[in-house]
């Protein structure tokens, strides 16, 4: 599927569903790494999530958050067990169920967390900061994915996509590109985050 850009009142194929089909053809793909982007940002990583709950059973999972304090955070996996009152923080290499499989998490900006997690998993999702040359501790962290670890697919997530939708960075991941947009969701959101990203060019960073 073609990325359609951040352009107000383009008609894109950024919905929910069509992200979900695009996710399940990757599955079912010889690729090995999909970045998901658009502008339904603290959703992204939830819909893969759940894609994979409703597709596997029983897989190890890496889970990497930008930091470990992070990870609790309720926009990344703050919310799970959240009605639980004996609900445990998550700790850095401790494998925890999620729906119908089993999560390990570390963080980009701590490099000894990657040596706490497990060498395989069936699946790795990684939550991108800014995107740039110069973020090295992000690159690293995405070869320690391909090199260092063996995970049979590959999924990263970005949080708010750079104002000139320039991700040349990860160029040499090759990765399937999709995108999922609040716009059909949610179009405040949607435009609220075009806002952000064109007219001040904001982007998440580590």
């Amino acid at each position: 599927m073609k990325y359609m850009g951040f352009e107000k009142g383009v008609i894109s194929m950024n919905d929910k569903i069509s992200a979900i089909r695009e996710i399940e053809n990757f599955l079912k793909s010889s690729d090995k790494c999909l970045l998901l982007t658009g502008t339904h940002i603290d959703e992204k990583h939830k819909l893969i999530m759940a894609v994979l709950d409703h597709n596997y059973k029983e897989k190890l999972i890496l889970f990497r958050a930008p930091s470990l304090p992070d990870i609790d955070n309720e926009h990344i996996l703050g919310w799970v067990d959240i009605d639980n009152r004996n609900r445990k923080q998550f700790l850095n290499g401790g494998k925890r169920r999620i729906g119908k499989n089993i999560y390990e998490c570390d963080g980009i900006s701590s490099p000894s967390s990657w040596h706490h997690t497990s060498y395989q998993f069936e699946f790795a999702i990684c939550l991108l900061g800014k995107l740039s040359h110069d973020n090295k501790r992000q690159i690293e962290a995405i070869d320690n994915l391909f090199k260092d670890k063996q995970v049979r697919k590959i999924f990263l997530v970005t949080n708010v996509d750079p104002a000139n939708n320039n991700y040349a960075v990860l160029n040499k991941y090759n990765p399937k590109m999709i995108a999922y947009d609040a716009e059909a969701d949610n179009p405040d959101k949607h435009n609220h985050i075009l806002d952000m990203v064109n007219n001040e060019g904001y982007e998440y960073g580590i």
